[in-house]
Formats: structure tokens, C-alpha cells, sequence
């Protein structure tokens, strides 16, 4: 499945990006959502996704290694700095 395939419900949609981040479609309207929804595939790409009913969240598989690698340089930088 893609991105553009998600069905728009009105509800809070999350998808994951790059770092340890996720765009959010919000919205009450069709419209509303879709306007998120295009603003991420310009951004993104329109990249598969699988579905994280255990997070509610829209996992996309070619970003996997991009996270693990933005995690691990985050982990330092906190480890080093501290953080919130």
C-alpha cells in the first residue's frame, strides 16, 4: 500500500518520515487531510507504508534504515548533552 492509497477519515492520521518524527493528516474535512496527504508525498515520496495498529501509526519500511541511523546519532548527542 502507498501513501496516497490511505483512506482520509477525518480522524488523526500519523505517518512516519525520516527521523523519529510523523507527519500528521489532520483535519475534520477530506480536503483538510488531503492536503497533508499531498504535502507528504511531494516531501516523501509516495512510498509504501504498512499499517502499526499497535501504535496507531503508518510505518514506511524504505525509511527504517534512516531512523535506526538518526536514533543512533540522537542516543549520542543525548548521552552527551542530556535531554528532555
Amino acid at each position: 500500500m502507498r501513501v496516497s492509497e490511505i483512506e482520509l477519515t477525518g480522524g488523526e492520521i500519523r505517518v512516519a518520515t525520516r527521523t523519529d518524527a510523523y507527519r500528521i493528516f489532520v483535519g475534520n474535512r477530506h480536503n483538510d487531510q488531503a492536503w497533508h496527504r499531498d504535502n507528504y508525498i511531494a516531501e516523501y515520496g509516495d512510498v509504501e507504508v504498512e499499517y502499526d495498529s499497535e501504535y496507531n501509526v503508518w510505518r514506511v519500511p524504505a525509511f527504517a534504515e534512516e531512523r535506526a541511523a538518526y536514533s543512533a546519532s540522537k542516543a549520542i548527542d543525548c548521552a552527551n548533552w542530556g535531554c528532555e
